[in-house]
């Protein structure tokens, strides 16, 4: 809500920090499905849900989150029910050569360490 207003966009992508295998040809891949798309919102659906804070949000979404917010409805998912989505799933994901894990997020030390470990190996390559 906050970066809708104070955007002049009609389309924003939205990231979360602690995304750190994420490649930025997903992100052009991502823009580029959300522009020709008259969704609300273009969002990547992988590891069992769907993945917010990485995703392209239209200007059109700012009204009604900010009824949700006005009415207390905190959770983001819940305004997904009730606009158009353009979503990429894992299918769609695998078969334009990305790999769903790239979504795994930082939340704990333990994570961070993970993470330290598989860029060393070079693990998260597209499969």
């Amino acid at each position: 809500h906050a970066a809708l207003t104070n955007s002049t966009a009609e389309l924003n992508l939205m990231l979360a920090v602690d995304l750190p295998f994420l490649e930025p040809r997903f992100l052009e891949y991502l823009v580029s499905a959300a522009r020709p798309s008259q969704a609300t919102v273009t969002i990547p659906r992988a590891g069992g849900g769907l993945q917010p804070l990485c995703a392209v949000y239209g200007q059109s979404f700012l009204a009604p989150a900010e009824e949700a917010l006005r009415g207390g409805r905190n959770k983001i998912d819940h305004l997904f029910k009730e606009i158009s989505l353009r979503m990429i799933d894992e299918v769609e994901l695998r078969g334009a050569g990305f790999n769903p894990e790239m979504f795994d997020n930082l939340n704990t030390p333990g994570d961070a360490t993970r993470a330290r470990q598989r860029l060393q190996k070079g693990v998260l390559s597209s499969s």
